[in-house]
């Protein structure tokens, strides 16, 4: 079943062949709680509570880390959703409200290690829906399907405005900002950039006609202290690898 279209798609999956209790229990709750087949069986509260992964989750072997529950703590208008997904997968995610889609910029993912950490940020109070896809990177016909759907219940807006917009390549391993995290930098401000971005030869910071480096640091990151915006209105972080350059 195809849940974005609503529609039956014909698809060969092994899934449900041996499959473990703890994975089948994301999909099916028995009347006898015996037959959950689970070492602490779950109450019907607490399986309805559970974030429910799609079988492309399994299929694709990514692992939750630490969130099982649908609805994240979100106290302060932010919410963060921790994944392990293969190197060869990767991730990207749509934040909708009211059934509509929003600007990418009120999600970020970065990818230090082999974790995935989903960050999101809400505007103002309500209830948002954050689907994630998946997305095997060897497979030249593979698409980016949904694997996992989060229910994000915030009291009051974010104090961040919004996150920086990225390109599909940031949602693979290895590629993580620490700072700025915000989306919308201040005017002559002094900022410090750090990032994280595998196997790049060099990364460059674009201001409008002007490129500069960014070093690399003891700890594996790139750096680049006290810059202030004051040129151009946008700002780009470029990394150059081996086969070319690619924007981040």
């Amino acid at each position: 079943m195809d849940m974005e279209r609503q529609l039956f798609v014909r698809h060969h999956s092994d899934f449900y062949w041996l499959t473990p209790p703890g994975e089948y229990i994301d999909g099916h709750y028995p009347e006898q709680r015996a037959w959950q087949l689970l070492a602490h069986p779950l109450t019907g509260e607490e399986f309805v509570n559970r974030v429910f992964p799609t079988t492309r989750f399994y299929e694709l072997n990514v692992k939750l880390v630490d969130l099982y529950e649908s609805v994240p703590d979100n106290p302060d208008g932010d919410a963060t959703v921790r994944l392990l997904p293969p190197k060869n997968v990767g991730i990207v995610t749509k934040l909708l409200r009211d059934d509509r889609q929003m600007a990418s910029s009120y999600t970020f993912i970065g990818r230090k290690s082999r974790v995935a950490t989903i960050f999101v940020k809400t505007y103002d109070p309500g209830e948002y829906v954050l689907k994630i896809y998946g997305k095997d990177m060897t497979d030249k016909k593979s698409k980016y399907d949904l694997i996992i759907t989060y229910i994000i219940e915030s009291s009051k807006p974010s104090t961040v405005s919004s996150f920086p917009f990225f390109w599909s390549e940031w949602g693979m391993p290895g590629h993580h900002l620490y700072s700025p995290i915000n989306g919308l930098l201040l005017y002559r401000k002094v900022l410090r950039f750090r990032l994280h971005i595998a196997q790049a030869k060099q990364v460059l910071m674009v201001l409008g006609k002007r490129q500069e480096k960014l070093e690399l640091d003891e700890e594996g990151n790139w750096v680049k202290l006290n810059v202030q915006i004051e040129e151009c209105n946008e700002v780009k972080i470029a990394a150059v690898y081996e086969k070319g350059a690619k924007g981040c």
